[in-house]
């Protein structure tokens, strides 16, 4: 997310809702040019551009940049997660590395590791783990199983997601047409047998 000034949200009588101002504010996290944050910090964003109007969970602030409204799918365009050997896991991701962009989710709308929503929704996780980009955990890697970790997109519109593709399109979606399995009461499974990554890999393959 970039920290310039990106100007104002108005309403419909073109008052302003929120202030001129970056995405994100650094401040107070960044006072000092040695300063920085962690996975565990939370951030909030000073307009609304990136808030779903559709989001409604009373524990989560629609401001909130790690637990809001949107997550990125990290685990094929981009993960600077190191592995053991001290590299990058999937970083950079290069454009003319996406073989088809137009098949390729980049962003949507994130669940996080709880249902209806929880945190790290700012990640968003593929239906199965992204092996092949060298992945050993889904986002809230911290946890002790990857049905724990996983932060799946939700269908928070009639149980349909909005995604925005690779080639700057957007569609509104159903959890299972993005690969996603789920059990009996409606909740998503993570890395499911049956489930697919044709729609994250950016290569139109599956994990398995």
């Amino acid at each position: 997310m970039s920290t310039n000034t990106v100007g104002s949200v108005r309403d419909g009588s073109g008052s302003s809702i929120r202030e001129s101002g970056p995405v994100i504010n650094p401040e107070p996290w960044v006072t000092e040019p040695t300063d920085t944050f962690t996975d565990d910090d939370t951030l909030f964003m000073t307009n609304d551009y990136f808030v779903c109007p559709a989001f409604r969970h009373a524990d989560f602030d629609v401001h909130d940049i790690r637990n809001g409204s949107y997550g990125y799918n990290y685990q094929y365009l981009g993960s600077p997660r190191l592995r053991t050997n001290g590299h990058y896991q999937n970083y950079p991701v290069k454009a003319v590395e996406v073989k088809h962009p137009s098949r390729t989710i980049m962003l949507g709308d994130g669940r996080g590791n709880q249902h209806p929503h929880g945190e790290h929704s700012y990640k968003l996780d593929p239906p199965l783990l992204a092996k092949s980009t060298g992945a050993v955990y889904f986002g809230d890697w911290k946890k002790s199983t990857l049905q724990q970790q996983h932060t799946p997109a939700e269908g928070r519109h009639n149980d349909k997601t909005n995604i925005s593709f690779v080639d700057g399109h957007a569609e509104t979606i159903t959890l299972e047409s993005m690969g996603y399995v789920r059990d009996e009461q409606g909740l998503i499974i993570a890395d499911h047998s049956d489930g697919n990554n044709q729609l994250w890999s950016h290569t139109k393959r599956s994990e398995r």
